[in-house]
């Protein structure tokens, strides 16, 4: 959900360290506010060492090359204690008995372990890490090496950074004061709050670890101590520090934004997944990200409110969801006019705008447009969008707070003013991966979309591509058009994205004239409008009267839409719609009135030699839809590339990641399956 407010440059994820250094894609990972070019923020550094990913850094990040199982470990125990404790403010959680059973160890349950156990815990990972190339998506990127933190909790499993095993192809781990490795299995990975679930299946690992216990959420000058291994050395390294800040920022892995803890720790690539400390030895929080163009500021993910928040997710779904989408986008209600003007009453500081409502989210039929939101599930919001901070005195914090602890599949209910009349609004919360952002600040699916005809290469739009092709600073340097939509188109369905052709493999005479056609959008083909990648695909494998959109097809949605706003027109007539095209021809209407005709037969036929003239395999012409669930170098060839992906219904999530076979998270809303051990593009390493 976008605020209006302004908020302080979000930090950058702390960056491997070379030798284990992340790629320098983690500069893309750096939070920019939708709508808006990111100023020049500190930077923020993604702790995984040796890597620097702009203005956020992620502390370190390990790959895996292990696949991992569906969820939870199987036959493992619970998951660690405090696994999510509603807030005093929010409204049942339907989850809630759940996670209270996910609860391990109650609170004084466990006597204060020994520091040397403690240590002990606390685990090195090493990675392997090989992206595909957003430019060039049918082939992968030089794989990097990447060094990180990690930990033991309750069930036989280890916690660290997702940016730790993004884009992994192999992960292994090792204990301390010992040379031996382990192979890794990823269990679930949870992009938006920057944390994967890992296990070990050797037995002889656990031997004498004792898992950590989660500790309270850390008051100001709380002393915390960050254990892990930070580049300068093999061995465990321990720092010292007081938590200095605690709001609601943004996750430098994907812009999310969510509750960290600022500390001035000495925090340094290579640290990401390790824990901080209170004085009981209980784990405050997991260091994730420095700011660095600043000293001593460093950020850790707390245990209450988000780790707590992804455990318990993977325990009630049997696989990580994800974190909800609200719904709608909001800004604050200061200006006296225009609260009279919302017949707001006077003198009450309380309430805020809705300026949009997501048509892809439940409260597309709930929320409207104007409405004014004064309290979210009993809570009061003031008009500059804050609630009182949970158990903290006066304090506050920006309203997502009470947003991020739910879980998907909750409800939210909220009292409106619509019209001078307060009334109350209720509906189920989705994850935030259905949110109606077209252009998405990071895509979880592990391979790119695309398709190749004729040499024409059409692709999703993401950020991963802008930063691709035009270098971190895209914003600056990339095309307007393509900033403009990357900051503003909106989706109407789940599926929606915006596809453009990327560049063209010439090969006269088919492609003659069209070479340097390159980063356009594409609007139609034969009429239809286009509305993704596989949406393409189909209509261009279709027969003639669906590529015309004169029947019934995959395409159904896109055409009736297009039938719809015609009808509305009031020039609307058979005599102002455009001829349909010449039988045998492909006519992709491009934006900027631009047009691409070829015959479908010649194109369709030349398709195969243009690949081989480059030495692209004839089965990387598409890569559409679902992934197969099992590494890329297993898959058969076409089976990526099957004609007609299974269409993946509304509210369930896509094979994002490719990785050793891991099931499709359920339950999970589009786009991304956390459960996958395959990462996303752009992350920023550790």
């Amino acid at each position: 959900m976008d605020g209006s407010s302004s908020n302080p440059p979000a930090p950058r994820a702390v960056t491997p360290s070379q030798g284990s250094a992340a790629s320098d894609e983690a500069v893309e990972a750096a939070s920019i506010s939708s709508g808006t070019a990111p100023s020049e923020p500190d930077t923020i550094t993604c702790l995984a060492t040796g890597r620097n990913e702009g203005e956020l850094q992620l502390v370190d990040a390990p790959a895996a090359g292990a696949t991992a199982p569906n969820g939870a470990n199987g036959g493992s125990s619970p998951l660690p204690p405090d696994a999510s404790a509603p807030t005093d403010e929010a409204a049942p959680s339907k989850t809630g008995a759940v996670a209270a059973g996910a609860t391990a160890i109650a609170d004084g349950a466990m006597d204060k372990p020994s520091w040397d156990a403690v240590v002990n815990s606390v685990v090195k990972l090493d990675a392997v890490h090989c992206k595909y190339d957003a430019a060039l998506p049918w082939q992968r990127k030089k794989s990097h090496h990447t060094s990180s933190s990690g930990f033991v909790v309750p069930g036989r499993r280890l916690l660290t950074n997702a940016h730790s095993v993004e884009h992994y192809i192999d992960v292994k781990v090792k204990r301390q004061n010992s040379d031996v490795r382990y192979p890794v299995r990823v269990l679930a990975i949870g992009f938006e709050c920057d944390l994967a679930l890992l296990t070990v299946d050797d037995d002889a690992f656990w031997e004498g670890l004792v898992p950590l216990s989660p500790g309270p959420l850390p008051e100001l000058q709380d002393e915390v101590v960050v254990v892990g291994y930070p580049i300068g050395g093999d061995t465990i390294s321990v720092s010292s520090g007081v938590v200095s800040r605690r709001e609601m920022s943004d996750y430098r892995h994907t812009s999310n934004r969510l509750l960290t803890v600022q500390i001035d720790a000495a925090v340094n690539a290579g640290n990401s997944g390790g824990p901080a400390l209170n004085k009981d030895y209980q784990v405050s929080g997991i260091a994730f990200q420095v700011l660095s163009r600043a000293q001593g500021i460093g950020y850790i993910i707390p245990w209450e409110g988000v780790v707590d928040h992804f455990l318990t997710d993977v325990a009630v779904h049997k696989a990580y969801t994800g974190f909800c989408a609200v719904g709608f986008r909001w800004t604050k209600i200061e200006n006296a006019h225009m609260r009279v003007y919302k017949q707001l009453k006077e003198g009450e500081d309380k309430g805020v705008l809705v300026e949009a409502v997501d048509a892809t989210t439940p409260a597309a039929g709930v929320l409207l447009p104007g409405d004014v939101v004064t309290a979210i599930d009993g809570t009061t919001i003031t008009s500059a969008g804050t609630v009182p901070f949970r158990k903290r005195g006066g304090a506050r914090i920006d309203l997502e707070y009470i947003f991020s602890g739910k879980q998907v599949g909750d409800h939210l209910t909220m009292e409106v003013v619509r019209d001078g009349t307060t009334r109350t609004l209720s509906y189920e919360l989705v994850s935030s991966r259905m949110s109606a952002r077209m252009v998405p600040a990071r895509e979880f699916r592990r391979k790119p979309e695309y398709i190749i005809v004729g040499g024409l290469v059409f692709v999703a739009l993401t950020r991963t591509y802008l930063s691709a092709q035009f270098g971190h600073n895209f914003y600056h340097s990339a095309p307007t058009k393509l900033v403009h939509l990357y900051n503003t188109a909106r989706k109407e369905a789940v599926d929606d994205q915006v596809v453009i052709l990327s560049h063209v493999l010439a090969s006269a005479p088919l492609n003659q004239g069209y070479e340097h056609y390159t980063n356009m959008r594409l609007v139609q083909l034969n009429g239809v409008p286009v509305r993704s990648v596989r949406q393409l695909a189909e209509l261009i494998d279709g027969t003639e009267e669906e590529v015309t959109g004169q029947s019934a097809s995959t395409a159904e949605k896109a055409e009736q839409a297009a039938g719809d706003a015609a009808e509305a027109s009031v020039d609307a007539s058979p005599a102002a719609s455009p001829p349909p095209p010449p039988s045998g021809f492909l006519v992709f209407g491009m934006d900027k009135d631009k047009m691409i005709v070829l015959k479908k037969a010649a194109a369709l036929e030349a398709t195969p030699g243009i690949l081989r003239k480059l030495d692209i395999s004839a089965a990387d012409a598409r890569s559409v839809g679902p992934l197969p669930e099992m590494l890329d170098a297993d898959v058969e060839p076409g089976a990526a590339t099957s004609k007609k992906g299974a269409k993946t219904p509304k509210g369930s999530v896509e094979s994002a990641e490719e990785g050793q076979s891991q099931p499709a998270e359920v339950g999970s809303i589009n786009q991304e399956t956390g459960v996958k051990p395959g990462p996303p593009d752009e992350g920023l390493k550790a």
